[in-house]
C-alpha cells in the first residue's frame, strides 16, 4: 500500500452506473496512485499507480472527471515545478502519461473541471492570478486560452476556481487577496466569451475556497469569526445576489478548513448535507433543500 502524507487531498468519483468507486492520490514520493470500491462485492481492490514519475509535490490535490459516455476519465493536476498536467485513461486502469498542457501555477493548486454543452471546460489560478481557462472540444483538441477575462482582477494564486452551471449558463467564482470574492459569467452579453469580473462584498477569509451549493444556486465560504457563510443568488438571476448570510449561529468553524457538499440527486427525500470542520475538531454538518439551509 502506498504511503500518504497527513493532510493528503483524495478525490473520488463514482463511475455512471455507481458501480465503482474510483479513488485518487499523491504518495509522499509524489506518484499518483488509485483505488476503486466495488458496490456488489463491497470490497476495496488493491491500489495501483496510475503515474510512475515523481513530479508532483506530496500530498498534490488532483481532480478527476469523466467523459459524459465513460469512455474516457480524465485526471488533472500541478506539478512540483508548477506546471498544470492532465493525463486521461481509457479504462480504469489504463493511462497516459501526464502531458503538460503549457500552464503554470503554484504548486498544490486545485485544477477545477466541468462540462457544459458536451465541452469539457478546466479553469486554474496561474502564478500571477489569472484565472486561466481551456476548453476541450469533441474532436479531443484543447483550446488554450489566456484568462477567463481581459482585465485587472488578479485572483489569489493557490486559490481555487468554482465553476458552476447556473439556470444554464456557465459561471465561476474565485477569491483574491483582499478576500474579495469575484465572478464572470460565459456567453450571457458575448457569445462565447467571458462577461466582465463581478465584484462581492470583501466577508470571507483571504485565501480560504468559495464552494458552490449542489443546485448551482449559491456559494458558501468562511467568515473571519468561524461563521459558515451562504450567497444566494435571485431567482433565474444569474448575475444577481443577495447579501451574504450566516448558516446558522454556528461560531465555531474551522477558518480556512474544506466544506464538503453532499448532493442528493434525486431530492425527493433526502436533503443535500453539508460538512465542515469545527475548531474543536468535531465535524458538523448541515443540510441544504429547496433552495433554503435548514
Amino acid at each position: 500500500m502506498p504511503d500518504f502524507p497527513l493532510r493528503t487531498s483524495v478525490t473520488a468519483q463514482w463511475t455512471k452506473t455507481y458501480k465503482f468507486l474510483e479513488v485518487y492520490a499523491t504518495n509522499k514520493n509524489g506518484q499518483v496512485w488509485a483505488c476503486y470500491f466495488e458496490q456488489a462485492t463491497k470490497k476495496w481492490g488493491d491500489w495501483f499507480i496510475v503515474d510512475p514519475l515523481t513530479d508532483r509535490a506530496p500530498a498534490t490535490p488532483l481532480t478527476v472527471t469523466a467523459s459524459p459516455d465513460c469512455s474516457t476519465t480524465f485526471l488533472f493536476g500541478v506539478d512540483r515545478t508548477g506546471s498544470v498536467s492532465v493525463s486521461t485513461g481509457t479504462t480504469y486502469n489504463v493511462w497516459y502519461r501526464f502531458e503538460s498542457l503549457g500552464w503554470v501555477a503554484k504548486p498544490g493548486t486545485t485544477v477545477s473541471a466541468i462540462w457544459y454543452h458536451d465541452e469539457l471546460h478546466i479553469f486554474v489560478v496561474g502564478s500571477t492570478g489569472s484565472a486561466l481557462h481551456s476548453i476541450r472540444n469533441k474532436d479531443g483538441a484543447w483550446n488554450l486560452q489566456n484568462a477567463v477575462h481581459y482585465d485587472n482582477v488578479q485572483l489569489l494564486p493557490g486559490s481555487t476556481i468554482v465553476p458552476a452551471v447556473v439556470y444554464g449558463r456557465l459561471c465561476v467564482t474565485g477569491v483574491d487577496a483582499n478576500s474579495t470574492v469575484w465572478q464572470s459569467v460565459f456567453g450571457q452579453k458575448i457569445k462565447g466569451d467571458w462577461d466582465n469580473w463581478t465584484c462581492f462584498p470583501a466577508t470571507v477569509v483571504a485565501g480560504t475556497e468559495i464552494y458552490p451549493t449542489a443546485n448551482g444556486n449559491g456559494n458558501l465560504g468562511h467568515a473571519g469569526n468561524g461563521f459558515l457563510l451562504k450567497k444566494q443568488r435571485a431567482y433565474q438571476k444569474v448575475d444577481q445576489w443577495y447579501d451574504w448570510d450566516r448558516v446558522r449561529n454556528l461560531d465555531k468553524i474551522h477558518t480556512g478548513g474544506k466544506i464538503v457538499e453532499i448532493n442528493n440527486p434525486s431530492r425527493d427525500e433526502r436533503p443535500d448535507k453539508i460538512y465542515v470542520v469545527g475548531n474543536d475538531g468535531i465535524v458538523w454538518t448541515d443540510w441544504w433543500s429547496y433552495d433554503y439551509l435548514e
